[in-house]
């Protein structure tokens, strides 16, 4: 089997410190050898077909000290074939997949520096789990247990145990699908005749887009493995890196002119072979799951089945626990903190979205915040730094934020969706007594930003992938709203009836803004798959306000905006899955309504000149609206005394129904700042920096800085009358435009 070539990232990797490890290994030098010849390789480098690197005062090259042998010079030239141009990271191999590789048989008997040969989490041939308090396993006799140096203690030949910390033990046993382990080679071998000869490059497209936003990997350990053979992976693994890989297959120059390999060929064999190694599980299982979460699919059953055998395996390996002062390796530590932190992202999200119950409990939750030297890494040297397409420091920030979003999201799960809070907490005072805390730390959420994951932050020839972390802060304000919406009836009070509707509709109306205003180099970046959910959340959510409302023009008004959000999902679901897995969602849920409403719908979008049909005197700014008010007297005047005046008022209504939704949205004006709802008030506030971009509606933009301080610089748009006709008492960034185009 053709072997693949030294990462170039890898040139500057270091002995990492690991005090699991009480010496280092030597490499001795061999009196036969001859003197490297100039851009000649070693002879094992030569037999690889690798490139042969040596860094600065080393006698032996990188790929012979990681075998633990020395450079030779001594074998003749092999004979020249046609050179291939690789990608930046890998210089891709040609050769066909070979079944006749040798594997390495026992990780923590690698000769030479490796990674993995004190890991706990991905050990081979071994597998570990957790030993709980209340397993067949006393942790009261295991005290009394004599564990070696090493911290293990045979049992049997196929099971020891591992101590970690004083009261954490690990049952290590061999790997269940040994039997089978001849079926798993034949899995990566079919896996990487799919995509052959473009292994190499589609690893390097994962690691420069990917990687950045969603940390699960660790970069080191796959290249090490990489370099060594694909077979050292298990087949779903190695299938979902190339499958979420192949979605920017056209970022790369040489193979954007190639065919592309079949997803779903790829897609079947990763989810048949993940049911078979959930069986001896690992951190790679954990790692192959989230990444098969990742591919937005069409139903999502399947999904909620995949996530509860993810957090299942998660905690079997003990991923809940706070690993800061367990006897394994450094860098697993902080792989460790991120896996189960996206494990715990996932759970939340998915019970939220799907109406299910979280399977991760607070109680049994001991996992520290993720912190800056989790992520320790080496990413190369600065010219394979350059070639990222996602800033590295930007994506952890956003890795970090998101999971902190999420604990929030969590707590909206448990408050207002629960089985027993949807029987208990009924009535709206009670909602909105527990959603005033949850919306505070939404806002500050919100405001503890950093400057580059907000929307406007650009950096040149860069993809960004802030747009699905605004996207779930929607999603999560959506939720909080959708839930007060529900709890009104036809007996609360109508001041507070309008208070709510007018809160929620900010959210939606914010909400399709921000859909539509996303660009080129956010749709083109990474997006977490619960995006798709989100985008479909909002239409969801707008239908609600639609069927609740109160009065025919408001229905009519909701109607133009769902028709305005599914017209903004087909003009930028082209080969964007989240976008089209939730405009089949939107249509879905469109089929259902009554013809009226459902052709409402469809008439409100991809008509006229736009999404909507927009009436002139929608145009008009401030400075003329006392004299269109004058001119609309002698107009009333002239009606009349006209003889056809009810076809002036079915022109009207015509008319009418084509103005933008926010002039149809318009109840009664009254302002509730001295509201007796103190939670309807805070609601009401400013959402700082969720500002609305209406600059196709006005050029008259004029920059003011936001209330909050260290915010970014915001548009606001004076004299449009669609801001106008709020109500007086409306959200403040309902009032202003973002700039994000």
């Amino acid at each position: 089997m053709a072997k693949r070539s030294l990462a170039k990232s890898h040139v500057s990797a270091q002995k990492e410190e690991d005090e699991t490890e009480s010496s280092q290994q030597t490499v001795s030098p061999s009196d036969s050898i001859k003197a490297k010849p100039v851009n000649r390789p070693c002879d094992m480098c030569r037999k690889r077909k690798s490139r042969c690197v040596f860094e600065d005062g080393k006698k032996d090259c990188i790929l012979c000290r990681l075998r633990n042998q020395t450079c030779t010079f001594n074998a003749g030239p092999l004979p020249k074939r046609k050179k291939s141009s690789g990608p930046p990271i890998f210089e891709s191999m040609t050769a066909e997949p070979s079944p006749t590789d040798k594997n390495i048989s026992d990780y923590s008997e690698i000769k030479g520096y490796s990674l993995l040969k004190k890991t706990l989490g991905l050990q081979f041939p071994r597998c570990s789990a957790l030993l709980g308090p209340t397993s067949s396993f006393e942790p009261k006799v295991l005290e009394h247990v004599k564990f070696d140096s090493l911290d293990e203690v045979e049992i049997s030949p196929s099971v020891k145990f591992r101590r970690v910390a004083p009261s954490t033990v690990f049952i290590m046993e061999k790997d269940q699908y040994l039997d089978g382990y001849q079926e798993l080679l034949q899995d990566c071998d079919a896996i990487e005749r799919i995509v052959a000869p473009h292994g190499a490059a589609l690893v390097d497209l994962y690691f420069r887009i990917i990687h950045p936003n969603y940390p699960i990997l660790h970069r080191e350990v796959f290249l090490e493995k990489y370099t060594r053979s694909y077979r050292e992976f298990s087949p779903s693994l190695l299938a979902a890196v190339y499958m979420l890989a192949l979605n920017w297959w056209d970022y790369d120059t040489t193979l954007a002119a190639l065919p592309k390999p079949d997803v779903r060929a790829l897609d079947s064999i990763a989810l048949r072979t993940f049911s078979f190694v959930v069986q001896s599980p690992k951190l790679s299982t954990v790692q192959a799951g989230l990444l098969l979460l990742q591919r937005v699919r069409s139903g999502t059953s399947g999904n909620w089945a995949l996530l509860s055998q993810v957090v299942a395996i998660a905690e079997e390996l003990g991923l809940h626990l706070d690993c800061n002062n367990w006897k394994i390796p450094k860098w697993e530590r902080g792989l460790r903190r991120r896996l189960a932190w996206a494990v715990w992202a996932e759970d939340k999200w998915g019970s939220l979205i799907t109406g299910h119950s979280s399977r991760i409990g607070d109680s049994d939750w001991l996992v520290k915040k993720v912190q800056a030297t989790d992520f320790r890494e080496k990413t190369g040297p600065e010219e394979i730094r350059k070639t990222e397409s996602a800033d590295l420091e930007t994506g952890r920030l956003l890795f970090k934020e998101f999971v902190g979003l999420s604990e929030i999201v969590g707590d909206i799960h448990d408050i207002f969706f629960s089985l027993k809070s949807l029987t208990t907490l009924v009535d709206v005072d009670s909602v909105l007594n527990a959603a005033e805390p949850v919306q505070a730390r939404l806002r500050q959420w919100y405001k503890s930003l950093p400057e580059c994951l907000h929307m406007n932050y650009e950096q040149s020839r860069m993809f960004s992938s802030t747009g699905y972390l605004h996207l779930a802060y929607f999603a999560a304000e959506i939720m909080l709203h959708r839930r007060i919406i529900q709890s009104l009836t036809a007996l609360s009070p109508p001041d507070l009836v309008l208070a709510c509707r007018n809160a929620a509709r900010a959210r939606v109306v914010a909400a399709i803004e921000f859909t539509k205003s996303l660009r080129k180099e956010h749709l083109e970046a990474f997006w977490h798959a619960q995006a798709a959910q989100h985008f479909a959340l909002i239409g969801t959510f707008a239908t609600l306000l639609m069927v609740t409302s109160s009065s025919t023009d408001e229905v009519e008004a909701y109607a133009v905006l769902v028709g305005e959000f599914r017209w903004a999902l087909q003009i930028s679901c082209r080969g964007f899955a989240p976008m089209e897995f939730a405009l089949g969602r939107v249509n879905l849920m469109v089929s259902c309504l009554p013809t009226e409403l459902r052709d409402r719908i469809l008439q409100g979008g991809g008509s006229g000149h736009g999404p909507y049909t927009m009436h002139p005197e929608s145009m008009r700014s401030d400075n003329s609206h006392d004299d269109d008010q004058d001119n609309n007297e002698d107009d009333e005047d002239d009606d009349d005394n006209s003889s056809d005046s009810s076809g002036d008022r079915e022109a009207g209504n015509e008319d009418e129904r084509q103005r933008h939704p926010a002039q149809l949205l318009r109840m009664n004006e009254r302002n509730d700042k001295d509201s007796k709802y103190p939670a309807i008030s805070m609601m009401n506030e400013p959402m700082n920096g969720l500002l609305i971009p209406y600059q196709n509606l006005n050029d008259n933009i004029n920059y003011v800085e936001t209330p909050s301080p260290g915010m970014d610089v915001y548009p606001s748009l004076h004299g449009s009358p669609i801001l106008n006709e709020f109500p007086q008492h409306m959200p403040e960034e309902m009032a202003s435009g973002s700039a994000h185009r």
